[in-house]
């Protein structure tokens, strides 16, 4: 997401994924804005878990936010599938 011109203020943004696999190991999901990582969560999957990670941020016009997930488990898996409805997801509102 990028921050449109007359758009800066206070913002409410969530990331959520999930990984599809049983297999345990370590996932994270981050925020990053403007290329930097400002919020991480990590969680040890154990079977199909999803991940969320919130943040209230003050963002400036021309200000971009994006969401990556990683993972521990050694081998290439899918993340959000529609299985389980809408698995993969960002919002965000501004307050003022």
């Amino acid at each position: 997401y990028t921050v449109p011109v007359g758009g800066a203020g206070m913002y409410v943004l969530h990331c959520h994924g999930r990984v599809e696999t049983g297999t345990d190991g370590n996932i994270t999901i981050q925020m990053r804005l403007n290329g930097t990582a400002i919020a991480t969560t990590y969680h040890h999957n154990g079977y199909y878990d999803g991940i969320t990670v919130p943040m209230l941020r003050n963002l400036s016009e021309g200000d971009y936010v994006q969401c990556y997930m990683s993972n521990s488990i050694g081998v290439t898996v899918n993340v959000g599938t529609q299985d389980a409805g809408d698995t993969l997801y960002f919002f965000g509102y501004r307050l003022g």
